[in-house]
Formats: C-alpha cells, structure tokens, sequence
C-alpha cells in the first residue's frame, strides 16, 4: 500500500508542543520557541496573499546524501529548512518506513516493491547516494522508519 505524506503536516501534529528555534538569517538556536510562533508559521503556508518564503526540502537535503535519509534530514536541520517532504510506505508488518519510490530498485542495493519485506528485511538494505540510481554509490545509510525520523527532528531547530 503506497502512503505519501508531506512531513511538514505531520511535524506539525506532532511537534506542536516541542520547543524550537530559528534565529532569522543568521545562525539556528534551540533555547527557546514559542507556540505564536509555530501558529504564525502554520498562518503563513496556509496564506495564498502571505510576502513569506517558506523553505520545502523536497525529499529532505540530498545534495551530498541518499533522498529521504536521516543524514539528508539532519542536512536540512543545519541548514534551517522550515518544512521537509519525505515519502512515507507500509512494510509487509506494517511499519512505516521513509522511501520514495514502491520498489528498493533506485534509491537503495535491493530489489523488489517495498511492501513485500518486513523493517528487519529493510533494514539489510543500504541507499544509494543523492537521487539514487545504478551510477549512484551504496552508502552506510539505511530507510529510516517514520519513528526514527521523528525521533530525529524532536527537539531540533525545524520551524514547522
């Protein structure tokens, strides 16, 4: 079963309580954020007249790393992504795991459609670097669940 979720709905479902922190332009600090804040963020996507960018990192930052990785995530942490798109599937024991395509083929060194393995299965296999693909190295990384990536961004500088 293919599920797609913007991970920015999500974050925000889920962190709304956390405390987190953008200094504007300048460097990222976790000390302190307010709610206002997450609201006033939240305002700005859904207002079609709002001046505001608001920054999406389609499929995490995966300029120097394989799409859809912790380490992709963490690469949008540092450099103060407001929002990160990740996709979101079911494995065989219906666990939420973060890949982009049905099949292993292009981003990871395995093969077959990704509902057919189980997260320990998952977990065997390695993604390739940037975008994926056959020319693209295997890395050390593997799919995260959807629990690793929230586990991930709890408490860090994303401004949802």
């Amino acid at each position: 079963m293919r599920i797609r979720t913007v991970f920015a709905v999500a974050l925000l479902m889920v962190l709304s309580s956390f405390t987190l922190s953008q200094e504007k332009n300048t460097s990222l600090s976790c000390e302190y954020k307010e709610q206002s804040e997450i609201a006033w963020r939240k305002n700005e996507l859904l207002n079609a007249k709002s001046s505001h960018v608001i920054v999406i990192a389609h499929r995490a930052c995966w300029e120097n790393v394989p799409e859809n990785s912790l380490a992709a995530i963490q690469a949008c942490i540092g450099l103060g992504a407001d929002m990160i798109e990740i996709d979101v599937r079911k494995s065989a024991d219906n666990e939420l795991v973060v890949i982009h395509d049905e099949t292993l083929d292009r981003t990871t060194n395995g093969s077959g459609h990704v509902g057919q393995f189980t997260r320990q299965q998952l977990q065997k296999f390695h993604l390739r670097n940037r975008a994926g693909g056959v020319k693209q190295a295997v890395t050390d990384q593997k799919i995260p669940t959807l629990a690793e990536v929230l586990q991930l961004v709890s408490g860090k500088c994303l401004s949802i």
